[in-house]
């Protein structure tokens, strides 16, 4: 049996970082993947999921609109709401991912988009191409 996700996408918002008492992260974070094209065009929204190490480079580097390519496995957890109603949340479980846009661009886009910053994105001098 094969359980394998990867996906191409944009943040939805900034990860959430939270620490368990032994002082593992988890960071949760929601990808927005398109897939389709013209009138058959559709974004499918997953909930992401990490620890450890992987979840704190998440908290640090991510950032909403940040482009990522995330792989891991889907896993449903079992959960009590507030009314002790058993819910459900499906994820993706992620063990790799790689950020396919700089900090440095995704800063310069917020300040442009609040007009607050009127030149030239500084320029990525890591780029081989």
């Amino acid at each position: 049996m094969v359980n394998k996700w990867l996906g191409i996408g944009n943040l939805v918002a900034d990860p959430e970082v939270r620490y368990t008492q032994d002082g593992t992260a988890i960071a949760n974070f929601k990808v927005a993947c398109d897939s389709g094209h013209g009138e058959h065009k559709h974004t499918e929204f997953m909930r992401c999921v990490t620890f450890g190490r992987l979840a704190e480079v998440c908290g640090e580097y991510l950032l909403k609109g940040s482009k990522v390519y995330v792989c891991g496995s889907i896993q449903t957890r079992k959960w009590m709401d507030r009314e002790d109603k058993p819910r459900y949340t499906t994820e993706a479980k992620i063990a790799e991912m790689k950020m396919l846009s700089s900090r440095a661009s995704r800063e310069s886009d917020e300040v442009n988009a609040q007009g607050e910053h009127h030149g030239e994105p500084p320029m990525d001098e890591d780029v081989p191409f």
